[in-house]
């Protein structure tokens, strides 16, 4: 299916489409994550919570995953795709990063403290490894 179904026209000659992609992919994963998990362990009541927090949280984990990989980049030198020692640190420093965004995200949404632990750890375990797939 064609990328204009989903985005307008406008969108797609401001942003390159490699961003497009990542955003859309970021999205869809992450609202999948936020609605099993927040089901799972019983945080939500509607459906709109949710994918607010999803749509939240992927700005926030695109965010962690250039930072990681500007600080890797940096202090280690240039991160070669497919590659485990150079991506790896990206991973891990991404992971730290979502969740730390997550559990002040969590709190924002309310979300008692062992609830914003346990949404944010499900975050950053299910989606900080497709990092590595990025970069």
């Amino acid at each position: 299916m064609p990328l204009d179904v989903y985005f307008p026209l406008w969108l797609q000659l401001a942003l390159p489409a490699t961003l497009v992609r990542m955003f859309s992919v970021n999205l869809a994963i992450n609202c999948v994550v936020v609605l099993v998990v927040g089901y799972a362990l019983g945080l939500w009541s509607t459906w709109k919570a949710p994918l607010l927090y999803g749509l939240c949280a992927t700005f926030l984990g695109l965010v962690a995953d250039f930072v990681g990989l500007g600080v890797v980049e940096t202090l280690v030198g240039p991160v070669v795709p497919g590659q485990p020692y150079s991506s790896g640190p990206v991973v891990g420093l991404a992971a730290a990063l979502i969740l730390g965004a997550n559990y002040l995200l969590g709190r924002r949404f309310a979300l008692r403290r062992k609830q914003a632990i346990q949404l944010a750890l499900a975050m950053a375990i299910l989606t900080a490894p497709w990092t590595a797939l990025l970069f």
